[in-house]
């Protein structure tokens, strides 16, 4: 085992150093800290050379798999770059100083020695992690001395959650609209009033710059939408407890749009735009994704419970319209519906989604009622912690789902009433559930019921 793994190491160096020109610095230095070495174990050299050549990296060693086992392992890197290249900034008379064979060998062994750690320095600034040991504890460190309302924070928050995006995160000042009263002759005092009923006020936030070179996440999924939920799945939980400005925004790079045919896409549709910007003739470089202030005010799923209480002076309500949607997916039936809160005029949408599973929506409890407002998920409903909640949004959707499955079934039969021919045929056809809808179902209530479909239906429930 460890023979096929050296085989596949050595083979792995070969095909480096074949084609070590071909590198770029960073993919060299990530490649190589792969297999076990880290920036510390490059050594970076100049290449004497007098003419110009046609890369940067020209050459690269391996250790030697014989070197004593407390030796530290090191890999040299010859560049076309520093003090012995052609682009040196040393005098041109150094070039023909070093051709005297008298003096060569020491000169260059000075010029070498401080080569390496100029070129060092150099080709391993691009990232904090390959020039500063322990980078990640280092890390860990600021973002507890400085928390996530502060660039640093919000930089390794970032960087965590969109890994395949450049991060830039800066403070900003802006400006935003007050309302104020208005100034008055004779009664209005300098500083609390305005010419107007709104003056602007400067304040400072954080903005988040994420640079993406395409503006497709995926083939089906555009950077913008699939940024929208990381940033409410991810980043706005943890920033719950933090009273920031924040503003996040894409800037993408590829500015040229395609043309694509497809399942999903169409000729000359640019995902960054939204549907109202398509009438636009360039793509925008710069794409707003969130503004505003943190934390998110909208109450959480235990103030939800305390309303139906009676302990709140707000109202809960489901919206009728849309109408819930309901899925059949391979972990049973899913449900999701709209909530609206209302507290002092202030109204918040919820959307609810309710899966019961292998379970039987008529008769067991559901496995999951999840709560998303914005997008942004709150706190998962528990039986035992919020059982009004639960049980309300239990028996409602029990509800919408009898009523609908009661509409399909009576659409299929002649009359109003429930028979019991009706029944006998659901009951031979295994329509369990439609069965137990016609039961539950306001639509079809019991006055409706035939006293022989009634009497069926009671006894196959019973058996």
């Amino acid at each position: 085992m460890l023979r096929s793994t050296l085989d596949q190491l050595d083979a792995l160096e070969t095909k480096i150093a074949e084609q070590i020109r071909e590198f770029e610095v960073p993919a060299l230095l990530d490649l190589l800290a792969s297999i076990g070495y880290g920036p510390d174990q490059v050594e970076f050299r100049g290449h004497l050379a007098r003419g110009p050549q046609p890369s940067l990296l020209h050459a690269i060693e391996f250790p030697a798999r014989t070197q004593p086992m407390d030796a530290t392992p090191t890999v040299v890197v010859t560049v076309n770059l520093g003090l012995l290249s052609c682009r040196s900034p040393l005098p041109s008379y150094f070039q023909r100083f070093l051709a005297d064979l008298d003096t060569r060998e020491g000169v260059l062994e000075l010029l070498e020695l401080l080569d390496r750690s100029l070129l060092h320095t150099r080709l391993t600034c691009d990232r904090p992690e390959r020039s500063i040991e322990d980078w990640p504890r280092v890390q860990r460190d600021f973002v507890r001395s400085f928390g996530l309302d502060s660039p640093i924070g919000l930089d390794w928050l970032f960087r965590q959650t969109f890994p395949e995006l450049g991060v830039v995160v800066r403070r900003i000042v802006d400006e935003r609209a007050i309302p104020f009263v208005g100034a008055s002759l004779g009664f209005g005092k300098l500083g609390e009033c305005s010419f107007g009923r709104l003056t602007r006020v400067g304040i400072h936030e954080i903005e988040v710059v994420l640079i993406c070179e395409d503006a497709n996440f995926t083939n089906e999924i555009s950077w913008v939408a699939e940024g929208d939920r990381r940033l409410r799945a991810a980043v706005f939980p943890l920033l719950d407890e933090i009273c920031v400005a924040l503003t996040v925004s894409f800037i993408l790079l590829d500015r040229a749009s395609r043309a694509r045919l497809g399942s999903h896409s169409y000729a000359g549709y640019d995902p960054m735009w939204a549907d109202e910007d398509a009438g636009r003739t360039d793509p925008p470089g710069r794409v707003e994704l969130y503004r505003g202030a943190l934390p998110r005010e909208e109450p959480d799923t235990g103030e939800l419970e305390r309303v139906l209480e009676g302990r709140l002076e707000s109202t809960l309500s489901i919206n009728r319209h849309p109408p819930i949607r309901m899925t059949n997916e391979r972990s049973g039936r899913m449900i999701e519906l709209g909530l609206s809160f209302v507290s002092a005029g202030r109204r918040h949408g919820y959307r609810v989604r309710m899966q019961w599973g292998a379970r039987a929506w008529y008769r067991d409890e559901p496995h999951a009622i999840g709560l998303w407002c914005e997008n942004v998920p709150k706190t998962p409903l528990s039986v035992r912690e919020h059982p009004r909640l639960w049980a309300w949004l239990r028996d409602e959707v029990r509800g919408r789902i009898a009523d609908r499955l009661t509409h399909e079934v009576m659409a299929t039969v002649e009359g109003e009433g429930v028979t019991l021919e009706l029944v006998e045929r659901l009951i031979a056809e295994g329509e369990i559930e439609r069965l137990y809808a016609l039961a539950g179902s306001k639509v079809a209530p019991m006055a409706v019921w035939e006293d022989g479909a009634w009497r069926r239906f009671a006894s196959w429930g019973a058996g």
